[in-house]
């Protein structure tokens, strides 16, 4: 009896202590190079305890017969290089190369780190049960198969007969539209013909408007036209009085001009000079002033000379002493300082 799915066994994997623990590299590793030699396996599971790696991996292969031919071919191989299950179990010194077999029922039900892990996820099976279940699968899918293939064969027939139906009333159909499309035809093109009869009809009376409407704007351009002829001579001679008109307004302008300015010359120039007037009125009008005093103190001492004069006359008259016309003399003379 076999485990099923197929499973290796590997022992004798090299470890190595480090913190209390064995180690060792993944799986992976070991399923490449049991590829490499052409077992294909699908995964290597490397087994655990508490001491850390146990040493031994579980190689599984695919569950078809594919796995089991490899499967095989893996035991085979370890079994000729004397390196199978036998040899493992009747050494007594192990070398450091691997031993390998394919997992029984004694393997199965062992009570080691192997037993355990084979018990947890596979089972054990005869090649005969195996092969029944085989059938019994291939048998009822083979018979699955066949009422599919029925259900199919009834379902095309179905669509054959649909298919007929629906290419009669096809043909009834497009023999009707054919019909329908014939008779549309002739009342169309009825309709389109005598549509163009309109239309061209309408055209040509259009046409006619318009050749009327043109030779009468063509009568009326010729009479604007010699309008315009008549007109343009009378702006001829418009434009030559306007551009003499023009020509004398601008002589007209150029003198007004220079007008102009020799004005605003003679206003600056009587602006010059009515300052000029106004600062010598002011200059005369304080002379006068400065006269008008020295004038008015002159009339002061000769009326001052008159008083004395007059006193002294009085005073001769009198006959007051000497000291007196000599006071009077003094008085005289600081005036005439004056």
């Amino acid at each position: 009896m076999f485990v099923w799915p197929w499973i290796g066994i590997v022992v004798n994997l090299s470890t190595e202590l480090k913190d209390g623990r064995y180690i060792r590299e993944s799986g992976s590793k070991l399923r490449d190079q049991l590829a490499k030699r052409g077992f294909i396996p699908t995964r290597v599971n490397p087994l655990w305890n508490y001491q850390g790696h146990s040493g031994t991996a579980l190689v599984e292969f695919n569950k078809d017969w594919s796995g089991f031919t490899n499967a095989m071919s893996f035991e085979k191989a370890y079994e000729v290089d004397h390196h199978g299950k036998k040899d493992w179990l009747v050494s007594e010194e192990h070398n450091l190369d691997l031993y390998g077999w394919v997992a029984r029922a004694n393997d199965y039900n062992s009570d080691g780190i192997i037993g355990k892990n084979l018990y947890k996820i596979r089972d054990i099976r005869t090649i005969s049960n195996i092969m029944a279940d085989e059938d019994r699968r291939t048998n009822k899918f083979v018979s699955n198969l066949i009422n599919v293939i029925e259900e199919k064969k009834k379902h095309f027939v179905e669509m054959e007969n649909k298919l007929k139906e629906t290419s009669i009333k096809l043909s009834m159909l497009i023999k009707e539209k054919d019909k329908l499309h014939q008779a549309y035809n002739e009342v169309e093109m009825r309709r389109i013909q005598s549509s163009a009869r309109e239309h061209f009809q309408k055209i040509f009376n259009d046409h006619e408007k318009i050749k009327l409407q043109l030779e009468r704007q063509r009568r009326e351009l010729e009479v604007r036209g010699k309008e315009l002829e008549k007109c343009e001579i009378e702006t001829k001679n418009e434009s030559q009085k306007l551009y003499e008109e023009i020509e004398k307004n601008a002589t007209i302008n150029s003198s007004l001009e220079l007008v102009a300015n020799e004005q605003k010359k003679a206003d600056e120039n009587i602006m010059k000079l009515a300052d000029e007037q106004k600062r010598e009125k002011e200059d005369l009008h304080k002379k006068i002033i400065g006269l008008e005093k020295k004038l008015d103190a002159k009339q002061a001492v000769e009326l001052k000379i008159k008083q004395l004069k007059g006193t002294l006359n009085v005073m001769k008259h009198v006959g007051e002493g000497d000291d007196g016309d000599l006071e009077v003399l003094k008085k005289m003379e600081d005036i005439h300082k004056i």
